[in-house]
């Protein structure tokens, strides 16, 4: 084991004896968790309103706060949203996380530090396991696409983005010298642009792990170091980003700083390119490890795509995860499932079959 995973265990240690506690017994993690989110929050408005000091347990919680949609938290969120405080929560909101905008408008939901440490919570779990069946990942550098955690500010002042962003940004240095992307690459706002700066600053590394929340990004990104290949190796060669299209002038500037020519490395993959007559993931990062995806729902569709551009490597699901939380730590590769994040947010389930109404018992 390397000196890297082995703190990392050694530290998760305690983490790790707690999570499987709570799977032994997921009723009594959950119940800890509705007292502890019901007393922080029994002062705010929404705890006000329904009565979260007088919660007890599961039974009075159903009661108490019906199922309801985004719809329905809107007006909150507004309030929230022109600086309002102690509304939904009684810590402060540092930022709203924007959903993809699977309906007609993206949702705001809101961040605030504890939301952030059961998400970090959640994570870490499934790092300790990705990492154990994976030790050679650590000794490489990963590539994870994000985008920007600031998109613009309500009028109340509080900046909206990706999680994945803010996430990125508040990484520890250790694990932050393991991605050779900078941040401000993922602010470009062209996104032909902004792969082609992507796959730049990772030419001329030995990538161990790629993640994506979404698969059809890595199919993307593959298309592009396909169609880009050569002014993606002149660029390699020369250590600018001319190739790229569209970036603002002084990002474009800032972000040159940061590269460094490579003829070798560019003569090496031309080789390749004339070799093959194109150039693939697999063929510019043979010693990929794993890649880490979302595998559920329509993810099957570009995931049958992988294998051709990045090669025969294992690959884990990030779980269901999403703005609004993360719910389940994948434990095995190739594999979608995974156990529930039980000591992080508060979990209601109602049969499958079943439509969701306010008052479905759960």
């Amino acid at each position: 084991m390397n000196p890297l995973l082995f703190f990392f265990n050694l530290s998760m240690h305690r983490r790790l004896k707690a999570f499987r506690k709570a799977l032994a017994n997921p009723a009594e993690a959950q119940f800890e968790r509705l007292r502890a989110v019901t007393s922080a929050n029994a002062q705010t408005v929404f705890g006000k309103e329904h009565g979260f000091a007088r919660i007890d347990n599961f039974g009075d919680y159903r009661k108490a706060v019906p199922i309801r949609p985004y719809d329905e938290f809107a007006p909150y969120i507004e309030r929230i949203k022109k600086g309002e405080q102690r509304v939904l929560t009684s810590a402060p909101v540092e930022m709203f996380s924007i959903t993809s905008g699977t309906s007609a408008e993206p949702k705001f939901c809101p961040v605030t530090r504890p939301f952030t440490l059961e998400h970090h919570g959640a994570h870490l779990m499934w790092m300790l396991h990705f990492s154990n069946d994976h030790p050679q990942v650590t000794k490489g550098k990963y590539l994870s696409i994000v985008s920007p955690a600031e998109s613009g500010r309500t009028v109340g002042g509080i900046p909206f983005g990706a999680s994945s962003g803010k996430q990125y940004l508040n990484q520890a240095i250790p694990v932050r010298r393991k991605h050779p992307v900078p941040y401000e690459a993922f602010t470009i706002k062209d996104y032909s642009a902004r792969y082609h700066a992507v796959l730049l600053f990772c030419l001329g590394e030995k990538l161990y792990n790629v993640t994506s929340v979404n698969p059809s990004t890595l199919v993307i990104l593959a298309h592009t170091l396909r169609d880009r290949a050569a002014s993606l190796l002149d660029d390699l060669a020369r250590g600018s980003l001319d190739g790229a299209g569209d970036i603002e002038a002084e990002r474009k500037r800032r972000l040159e700083l940061l590269l460094r020519p490579n003829p070798a490395r560019a003569r090496m993959l031309e080789e390749i390119l004339k070799r093959k007559g194109e150039l693939l993931p697999k063929d510019v990062w043979p010693d990929l490890q794993a890649m880490v995806t979302w595998q559920g729902g329509s993810a099957p569709f570009y995931l049958s795509q992988l294998d051709g551009l990045w090669g025969k490597v294992p690959r884990r699901c990030l779980g269901l995860r999403a703005s609004e939380g993360t719910f389940s730590i994948p434990l095995r590769d190739n594999d979608p499932s995974g156990v529930i994040a039980v000591n992080g947010h508060i979990m209601e389930f109602t049969e499958e079959h079943e439509d969701v109404r306010a008052d479905s018992p759960t």
